[in-house]
Parts: C-alpha cells; sequence; structure tokens
C-alpha cells in the first residue's frame, strides 16, 4: 500500500532512492546477525530491492551495510561501510542513496565528530520487487533492530553528500 510516487514501488520508472535516519542501538547484533533499520527486501522470497542495516562479523566488527537488489531479487551487491566499528549507545546519522542511471550509491555515515563515506557503482541495476518496506527489521527475519531511530525521512531523489549532511543538521529544504 506504498503512494504511487515511493522510491522503489512496483512500476517506478527512476529507480532512485535516498534514505535518512538517526540510529542508536540499545544492543548490538551477535556474531553474523543482520538487523533492518529500513529495508525493502525479502531474502527468503527472494525480492531483494534496497535494505540498510547493521552486523557483526566474524571478528567481532559491527558494520554499517547497504544492499541492492539485482536479478529480479534473485542476486543482491552487499556494501558494507568497514571503516567504523558501530557502538552501543551511540547516536549516529547515515544517508545511503542509489542512483538507477548509472548504478551509483552512497553511504554516509557520521559518528557525532567524523564523517565516513563509501561510494561506488553495483555491477547491476537495481530490482524494484514487491517485497514489502520495514522499518527496524527485514521480513521474514527474527532478529528484530534494538534501538532507536530518529527523523526517518525518504526520498524518490538522489541526495549528495551535502544535502544528507542538511538533513543531519535540520536545515534541508529552508532558505
Amino acid at each position: 500500500n506504498l503512494s504511487a510516487k515511493f522510491p522503489l514501488k512496483t512500476g517506478d520508472p527512476d529507480k532512485n532512492i535516498s534514505v535518512c535516519t538517526w540510529f542508536r542501538m540499545d544492543s548490538l547484533p551477535v556474531f553474523y546477525q543482520y538487523v533492518g533499520l529500513f529495508t525493502k527486501f525479502d531474502q527468503a522470497g527472494k525480492k531483494r530491492s534496497f535494505a540498510i542495516g547493521v552486523a557483526r562479523d566474524g571478528k567481532g566488527i559491527v558494520n554499517l551495510w547497504l544492499v541492492i537488489g539485482h536479478d529480479n531479487g534473485a542476486n543482491a551487491t552487499w556494501i558494507t561501510l568497514a571503516s567504523i566499528d558501530l557502538k552501543a549507545n551511540a547516536w549516529y546519522h547515515i544517508g545511503c542513496t542509489y542512483r538507477e542511471s548509472d548504478r551509483s550509491f552512497r553511504v554516509r555515515l557520521y559518528d557525532g565528530t567524523t564523517t565516513y563515506e563509501e561510494t561506488g557503482n553495483t555491477p547491476k541495476g537495481i530490482s524494484v520487487t514487491s517485497a514489502p518496506v520495514y522499518v527496524g527489521n527485514i521480513v521474514e527475519m527474527s532478529w528484530p533492530y534494538d534501538g532507536q531511530l530518529d527523523e526517518m525521512a525518504v526520498f524518490d531523489d538522489v541526495l549528495t553528500g551535502a544535502e544528507i549532511d542538511a538533513v543531519r543538521q535540520g536545515t534541508y529544504g529552508r532558505p
């Protein structure tokens, strides 16, 4: 029941999306646990489209990740922001974008003092699937997000790094 202009809804001709939010984890995921912050993603149904979350890798590091689904959702590209080990009880701001025309992505994370960013291009274009949108979980996973999400904004547009910073600062869209 997404609105007609919601990004990555079935029939979306542009396939552009930006998601920004503040998050604070009360507890950290266990090893190899993937926790969704914002997902339009159904792993079991092979309806992968777009997902943002956190996970603890085999070395115990908690990373931010972005997933872009391909091949009608059957496959996906996983992007990990490995330059920072996320901590519990700390506020972070993230902005993640995807542009279909050049298959470009941006993952931008602010930890209160430093901005970390990963940009690049996926090997294939994004899949627009009928997967539901979830906030704080992934459709079939029993690993809900344990923490707070604040000021989440979803755009049918691709924000620049400066625009993501303006959203974080509460000045986006103001003269």
